[in-house]
């Protein structure tokens, strides 16, 4: 074979090997998908959710703006503090306006009391707005949501009552307490129809007047919710879980435990155990992450299952 007829076939065998090499990669399988991950589990917790109780106004005419905003400070209870309206159920709904206010009071007897001493001493002169009446107001429930597609009515009973408000999953989940009354109060948290007016499902606890309860709500994509009630009374953390199927409209499961002893205690609590991104019940060794007993999300209730 000639030079000529070298350099051919070495040119036609490059190009035969360049083919075939981009029909390989033409063809070949696509790499593998990562594996789905799942959000984690959603808990939201009332410990900070403050609604429902009695203040002083002493101005209504402030313009929004971010700096406007300062939250009422406990170590200071008689230093102003404001809201945006639409921040409470009862306090105006234009969120291009703040307003001002002094003082927290779950007793209307003692914001009135309050109330005069606001307008009476001059180091509260300069809150207030000679165009608006110092008052005694009540701001209803906190509404926890920025903004709301459900409908939340004052005339519904519970929301009336009612010391939060929490838009989850297209429905509205509403907790309050009673009064004290013969050494008790019970703690209500229920869910209500995005229309805001039927209530699906409702669940109670009843405590010693002194008892603070924690309720967390674990929601359940496909239409179900797990409460986690902690609180101690008089002795050790009590903690009471109920889960609820939205759908159906009634409880599936309930639970109880006391989470006291030493470190080698069971404790009894709501969290995604597998990372699958829907609560379990579980029972987790104090201070550590091992379960020794849990219950999974399964055919619209909670089953059993190996730890």
């Amino acid at each position: 074979m000639n030079q000529s007829a070298t350099s051919y076939a070495t040119r036609s065998l490059a190009v035969l090997l360049a083919a075939l090499s981009w029909a390989g990669g033409a063809f070949a399988a696509d790499p593998p998908a990562a594996p789905a991950t799942n959000p984690p589990a959603r808990q939201l917790c009332d410990e900070n959710w403050a609604g429902d109780f009695y203040t002083v106004g002493v101005d209504w005419e402030i313009k929004y703006q971010p700096a406007a905003i300062k939250d009422y400070d406990p170590r200071k209870p008689e230093d102003p503090w404001t809201a945006r309206e639409g921040r409470y159920l009862r306090m105006g709904d234009d969120p291009q306006y703040v307003r001002r206010y002094v003082g927290r009071f779950y007793d209307r007897t003692a914001a009135s009391a309050f109330e005069g001493r606001v307008i009476r001493e001059e180091k509260f002169a300069r809150y207030t707005n000679p165009r608006y009446p110092v008052h005694v107001a009540r701001t209803g429930a906190l509404l926890v949501n920025d903004a709301f597609t459900c409908v939340v009515r004052l005339e519904n009973e519970a929301m009336a009552s009612a010391t939060w408000i929490v838009e989850v999953d297209g429905r509205l989940v509403v907790g309050g307490e009673t009064a004290c009354k013969n050494g008790k109060k019970t703690k209500t948290v229920q869910v209500v129809d995005c229309a805001g007016e039927k209530t699906l499902v409702a669940d109670k606890v009843t405590t010693s007047c002194g008892a603070r309860i924690t309720s967390c709500l674990n929601p359940i994509p496909d239409g179900a919710i797990v409460f986690e009630h902690t609180y101690v009374d008089d002795g050790p953390t009590n903690v009471a879980v109920r889960a609820f199927d939205l759908n159906k409209k009634k409880r599936v499961f309930i639970r109880d435990g006391i989470n006291e002893g030493g470190e080698d205690t069971a404790l009894l609590g709501v969290s995604d155990v597998d990372g699958d991104g829907i609560p379990e019940v579980a029972y987790r060794i104090a201070g550590s992450d091992k379960v020794v007993q849990q219950w999974k999300w399964r055919n619209r209730g909670f089953a059993k299952v190996a730890p």
